[in-house]
């Protein structure tokens, strides 16, 4: 099955997507979000009643999956073209897959009983979405031209 430059980028868009809209999500629903998902110490701020700078931080970090996403889409020609398209593509791409290499030793750790098991699907998502965006900006490459944007 052959999958398109622009089915690549709008996947890739979709993880960031996700990943932004959980972030919100967390500074929304509070503390016991922030510990679940492996932040303990800014839950602790939030309940010692120093609650703006992590909420502030997390909106912040679901800002930048935001701008992540509209890179993928202009990749994918659904919105105009970015600037440093294929740059930001491949940064954003290497991040997600720093992240993602961490799945090893979190699986490791794992059968060891040492952390849950939702900490290494965290770092296998991020090796997907890494490899998604790698996917498609080297297919982007390849054809020599990013999709057109749609007129409105």
């Amino acid at each position: 099955m052959r999958v398109s430059n622009r089915t690549l980028l709008v996947v890739a868009a979709s993880c960031s997507a996700a990943v932004a809209l959980l972030h919100f999500a967390i500074a929304l629903f509070g503390p016991a979000w922030y510990r679940w998902f492996g932040a303990p110490s800014l839950a602790a701020k939030i309940e010692a009643g120093a609650a703006l700078v992590p909420i502030l931080l997390t909106i912040a970090v679901a800002l930048v999956f935001v701008v992540w996403a509209g890179y993928a889409l202009s990749g994918a020609g659904v919105i105009r073209r970015w600037p440093l398209l294929r740059a930001a593509l491949y940064t954003i791409a290497v991040i997600y897959l720093l992240r993602g290499v961490q799945v090893v030793p979190e699986v490791v750790a794992v059968a060891r009983g040492g952390i849950p098991v939702r900490f290494a699907v965290f770092s296998a998502f991020s090796a997907v979405a890494g490899a998604v965006y790698l996917w498609g900006v080297i297919r982007i490459g390849h054809s020599g031209r990013t999709p057109q944007a749609h007129a409105a």
